[in-house]
């Protein structure tokens, strides 16, 4: 019979770990040479969230030998999989209808799982505590990331797929002429006259992420030069303009280049990253859009850069069922160009259309598409657009129900003001506690909708006429106790948002990026009262020495800990000692060189080389964003002005920082 490892519960539930050459070797043939570090890494953390549980000391040691006996001899995607299914049965079936389904149908798969009295808790309890613990037992493994040749022309199907389902829509004016009153009404401010626009964080089709990069190599070509020639390029002053000079683009037409990305453990997402130009002006369109929106009723529903009203809502219906949650499938995809031209006014779509990107390179020879999409995830527009139809989507169904229509009895001729189109906002509130006689305000974010439950099925029948697809799986409504939205999982009033496996791929050496990683994992795990699981994580940290750092980290206090929560470091009430100190003059003040500050030694990010020049464009582009800012009151909206720390270019070391 095959021999498992050991696995030991120290009395401060510690997980003694020790896989047996029959383990190693069944992962390695399982999952291969590029996950088998990372996916033994996982299977340790498993097994040490199973010793977190809420309402045991101590699982069993055959408890814990089966489990391991599951994750390692049997399909470890199915497992997870599976997992995830019944997780979601059961968020699914929590109806507040009888006691029941307070708690979801029974299900009898639990039985053959170790968390089954974790389970039968929950069901007689109630307790949201018990039950985040379920979740995080049960979909800790779905955002694994996992490196599978196969799933990129999965992807790349699926997203080809959504391009020949567009092709088949044909929009209807009587949905279409409602949208285009509201959303021209909501940017009637929409400003165009000054030009400052600036790079996205992100990298581009050309494969630059550095700003110095981007900043050399951007060019414009005629197409963008024209499109912004009321505000030409150029020295010509800062009221109206940029102050950057860019030469013009020779060769063949800009193409934004498509990308996959994990998203589950057996599905990759699609992205496209834009060329250097068109994110650089996207940028700016994307501004003077949330500029006009600021001054519309529009901000009481979206703000790009705030999910936690989304989040709060999704815990007021929880628990008194006056908002439902509406997620889509691949909504950024199926966002159709011609419906953009049909409800967008035409001032703002020229802006829309003259910074898109219309070619997508796929990957093979030759082989630019015409896409139908609008705009898909990874342009600076793609969101704006998107969360601003899909509010006004909602403020419709309001209307209608303002008005007493159906989606039978629509009108593309105008059976609405503009004045309605705020009164009718001014009549919902935000108050848990609010009038009865009152709807709930609308909150947008990208594709998560919440919106008052006496509009949902207008709603959901407005998205499918325009071609969007509801996520049935991650949409609650009614008498559902969850509610799901920007991440956040909520039951009955309480957030039971499940903590995840989300650290990258590695092998037995630390990268950056993994390095980071495992801090922010501890800390999680730390802020869930995971102790066991958070243990797992530093103890990688302290086992794996760092890429360019031959001594392995065998004590603690080289870790960077920290008593700050918002700091770098691992968060810890406790402090540490430092297993290295030292006085050093202090910087500040070096006009008091007898002024001394204490100093640890301690593993911290510094970079290998600076081979990346700084442009010649990077002063004025500065210059640009300090009146981006002066424009804004104070925020340049740009973190990525200055050049930004790859994970290529940075290392791990042991270094001094103060104490």
């Amino acid at each position: 019979m095959a021999q498992h490892p050991e696995v030991d519960i120290t009395p401060g539930k510690l997980l003694r770990y020790n896989p047996t050459q029959h383990t190693r070797s069944s992962v390695y043939k399982q999952v291969g040479k590029d996950n088998y570090h990372h996916v033994m890494v996982f299977i340790e953390a498993y097994l040490a969230l199973l010793l977190d549980s809420p309402i045991d000391e101590a699982k069993p040691i055959e408890v814990l030998r089966k489990f391991h006996r599951t994750l390692v001899e049997q399909p470890l995607r199915e497992t997870i999989l599976r997992f995830a299914s019944i997780a979601d049965n059961i968020i699914q079936t929590c109806v507040m209808s009888s006691e029941f389904t307070l708690t979801g149908e029974f299900s009898e798969e639990m039985r053959k799982l170790p968390i089954f009295r974790e389970y039968l808790t929950f069901r007689r309890t109630l307790d949201p505590v018990v039950l985040q613990y379920i979740l995080s037992f049960l979909y800790f493994g779905k955002k694994m990331d996992y490196i599978d040749e196969n799933l990129a022309p999965d992807a790349l199907r699926a997203w080809l797929e959504v391009e020949q389902e567009l092709g088949t829509l044909q929009f209807d004016s009587r949905f279409t002429e409602p949208l285009r009153v509201i959303i021209s009404h909501w940017l009637e401010s929409f400003d165009d006259t000054t030009l400052l626009p600036k790079h996205g964080p992100g990298f581009t089709a050309e494969g630059f992420i550095d700003p110095n990069e981007k900043l050399d190599n951007l060019t414009l070509d005629a197409r963008d030069r024209y499109v912004f020639r009321s505000t030409s390029f150029g020295r010509c002053g800062v009221d109206r303009r940029s102050v950057v000079s860019f030469p013009d683009h020779v060769g063949g037409p800009k193409v934004a280049r498509w990308k996959e990305v994990p998203k589950y453990i057996h599905v990759m997402r699609s992205i496209c990253m834009e060329p250097i130009e068109r994110m650089y002006l996207q940028q700016e369109v994307a501004r003077w859009l949330r500029e006009a929106l600021k001054c519309s009723t529009c901000r009481l529903m979206v703000d790009f850069n705030d999910q936690e009203p989304n989040r709060h809502y999704a815990v007021i219906g929880s628990y008194n069922y006056t908002v439902d949650t509406i997620d889509l499938s691949a909504a950024s995809d199926r966002i159709h160009v011609d419906l953009v031209r049909k409800v967008f006014p035409k001032k703002v779509l020229y802006y829309l259309l003259g910074t898109r990107s219309a070619l997508v390179d796929v990957g093979f020879e030759d082989s630019f598409i015409e896409v139908k999409k609008f705009a898909p995830m990874g342009s600076a527009l793609c969101f704006p657009v998107q969360s601003i139809i899909f509010t006004a989507v909602v403020v419709l169904a309001h209307l209608m129900r303002a008005k007493s229509m159906t989606l039978d009895t629509l009108s593309s001729e105008p059976w609405f003001s503009e004045s309605d189109v705020d009164w009718v906002i001014t009549q919902t509130h935000t108050d848990p506690e609010g009038p009865i006689h009152k709807l709930f305000t609308p909150r947008v974010f990208g594709d998560d909708i919440i919106c008052d439950y006496h509009v949902t099925d207008d709603v959901l029948s407005l998205l499918e006429h325009l071609g969007l697809r509801v996520n049935r799986t991650k949409s609650f409504r009614g008498g559902q106790m969850l509610r799901e939205s920007c991440g956040v999982y909520a039951y009955d009033g309480h957030d039971v948002t499940p903590i995840r496996f989300r650290v990258p791929p590695h092998r037995k050496v630390l990268d950056v990026k993994t390095f980071a990683s495992l801090i922010d994992a501890a800390n999680r795990a730390g802020d869930f009262g995971y102790f066991a699981l958070q243990s797992v994580y530093i103890n990688q940290l302290k086992q794996k020495a760092p890429e360019g750092w031959k001594r392995r980290v065998s004590h603690a206090p080289y870790l960077p800990f920290t008593g700050k929560r918002e700091a770098f470091g691992i968060y810890s009430k406790n402090v540490h000692a430092a297993f290295e100190t030292r006085e050093s003059p202090n910087p500040t003040d070096l006009t008091k060189p007898w002024f001394q500050r204490t100093e640890e030694r301690k593993l911290m990010l510094a970079p290998i080389r600076s081979d990346i020049p700084e442009s010649i464009y990077m002063e004025e582009y500065a210059l640009d964003q300090w009146n981006r800012a002066r424009i804004r009151g104070g925020s340049t909206e740009d973190d990525f002005s200055a050049p930004r720390v790859r994970p290529s270019a940075t290392k791990v070391k042991l270094g001094w920082t103060p104490a």
